[in-house]
């Protein structure tokens, strides 16, 4: 997987990144900050991450 800066998920960073959105041991925060990376990686538009997160607002999301 890649992340737009030329940073490149492995399988085994992906794998982790997916675990850490469904653990109950890690906060919600985590989660959801595993499935914005993993989101980013798959190209998709950090517009979207907001509405894709659940969350109103896009404050939250930096850059």
């Amino acid at each position: 997987m890649r992340l737009a800066g030329g940073v490149e998920l492995t399988a085994d960073q992906s794998a982790e990144l997916r675990t850490l959105t469904t653990s109950t041991e890690v906060s919600a925060a985590v989660g959801t900050r595993a499935r914005i990376v993993l989101w980013h990686a798959e190209g998709r538009m950090k517009k979207d991450f907001a509405g894709l997160a659940g969350v109103s607002g896009r404050r939250w999301i930096c850059g």
